[in-house]
């Protein structure tokens, strides 16, 4: 993410010491997972005292909370703007599979805690912190889910229920990325294209 040039000088000193911690955090909580880790880890990998991670993060799960929910915008900003010029539904779904590849491209530490945290139950989250994650997710679904129900009222696509066929596209997405990204595949232009073969054409011949 880049430096805010608008920013004081001591401002832009805080944003960097935020962005470091939350880049080493991004790091340990992959290779770990949240249970796992440790707040002294991530503060010996950002180079920085644990009393420095609390001048920004009131707790390990807040900082986890806030690394997937920064991911979660970035995200929900490539998205909007691939969007905004796409003039089908079938164009939108192929654009939304494509930044989905984009994004975990560039952010597999994202992909690896998604998969580590988010595909098991999330009995190590309490409170407000499990709700919010799982408002979270449930946005996301919903997110696709809109852009599906408008490709079924013009006709593009079959009508069936929204909310799971946006999950069966997670599911397709999902897999292919944990090709390219766990078995150093690296091939993502062509997974995307499987995924939006699969999807939107089917297997079948004639």
């Amino acid at each position: 993410m880049n430096i805010p040039t608008d920013l004081p000088r001591k401002e832009r000193e805080k944003w960097q010491r935020r962005q470091a911690i939350l880049d080493a955090a991004s790091r340990i909580f992959a290779q770990k997972g949240f249970e796992r880790a440790t707040l002294d880890e991530i503060a010996e990998a950002a180079e920085f005292g644990k009393g420095t991670i609390y001048n920004y993060f009131s707790s390990k799960e807040e900082l986890f909370f806030t690394l997937l929910e920064e991911g979660r915008r970035y995200f929900q900003d490539m998205i909007q703007q691939a969007l905004a010029t796409a003039k089908t539904g079938k164009e939108k779904i192929e654009r939304y599979i494509d930044v989905c590849f984009a994004f975990f491209r560039s952010h597999e530490n994202h992909f690896k805690i998604f998969s580590i945290e988010v595909h098991q139950p999330m009995n190590h989250f309490y409170g407000d912190i499990q709700q919010r994650l799982q408002a979270n997710i449930e946005e996301s679904v919903q997110f696709l889910a809109n852009i599906l129900q408008e490709a079924m009222r013009s006709g593009e696509i079959i009508e069936t229920d929204p909310r799971r066929l946006a999950r069966t596209l997670f599911g397709l997405i999902y897999s292919q990325v944990c090709e390219v990204i766990m078995c150093d595949d690296q091939n993502f232009e062509a997974s995307a294209g499987l995924v939006k073969q699969v999807f939107l054409h089917g297997v079948l011949r004639g």
